[in-house]
């Protein structure tokens, strides 16, 4: 009887355990994806800080050095974002299909001048691994499915309906 009782304990621990560490893998993945909106809302609510991002996206030299360093910052906070979410996701934190989300969404930005200069001047490292990672996404590149929309959409033309 007292065997059988140890041996219930056990799956109950074992039970309670694998409940803990999977509500602790969401609650990673929840802080890594709030540090991103966070960014985002920060571009979207700060219209300067929007207007030095996208001229520096395109152009870095059109900004001052002092708007350079503030792009600087930013982009900094953006990779280091992502160092994170690349080391929880190759320590089973992470969804797959949002780590590839994710993926897909920095090989996206990986394709403006002002990221890929910035990145191959930034003033501080990153983990060694990471740094590898970024150059390979850099090398893959990204093809843009809906390149021709994206445009009419920043151009302000509507846009063609989508197929049914």
């Amino acid at each position: 009887v007292g065997g059988i009782g140890v041996i219930l304990s056990l799956i109950y621990v074992a039970i309670q355990v694998r409940g803990n560490t999977r509500s602790q893998r969401n609650d990673i993945e929840a802080r890594a994806l709030e540090r991103l909106a966070s960014m985002q809302r920060e571009l979207a609510a700060n219209e300067d800080l929007n207007r030095i991002f996208m001229r520096c996206l395109l152009d870095p030299r059109s900004v001052s050095a002092a708007e350079r360093v503030r792009y600087t910052w930013y982009m900094t906070e953006f990779f280091s974002a992502m160092e994170f979410l690349l080391q929880q996701y190759e320590q089973r934190n992470f969804d797959e299909a949002n780590f590839q989300r994710w993926e897909l969404t920095i090989r996206w930005w990986l394709t403006f001048p002002g990221i890929i200069d910035w990145w191959r001047c930034k003033p501080t490292p990153f983990r060694p691994d990471f740094e590898k990672y970024v150059e390979k996404l850099i090398t893959l590149g990204y093809q843009q499915p809906n390149l021709e929309q994206w445009n009419a959409y920043l151009a302000g033309e509507p846009l063609s309906p989508t197929p049914a």
